[in-house]
């Protein structure tokens, strides 16, 4: 997926390319998500997929025991994206627990 591009009129004789945007921020904080039914998984599976395309900052993983793990650049930062997935789950329930981060 091309996450740049430079827009111009046709025919436009100079043509300045936008350049991809850096970013120098690490996830600080995390938080396991599980549905309180596993048959909603499948729907929790979709609704971190569509997180992870809406909010590349975000890091979405799987540990070694199968926990959906979210880590955001801050408190306020994954407050927004859990609004956001329980906002795309509706009536599906999920649960939120908070993890250490270890560097």
């Amino acid at each position: 997926m091309v996450r740049s591009a430079t827009i111009v009129d046709e025919g436009a004789l100079d043509a300045y390319p936008l350049k991809a945007m850096m970013y120098s921020v690490a996830p600080v904080v995390r938080v396991a998500v599980k549905t309180k039914n596993a048959a909603d998984l499948p729907k929790l599976v979709k609704g971190l997929r569509h997180l992870a395309k809406s909010d590349f900052l975000l890091q979405l993983t799987t540990s070694e025991s199968g926990e959906h793990i979210v880590a955001g650049v801050g408190e306020l930062h994954l407050e927004i994206a859990l609004k956001d997935l329980k906002d795309f789950m509706g009536d599906t329930e999920i649960e939120v627990s908070y993890h250490p981060i270890t560097f």
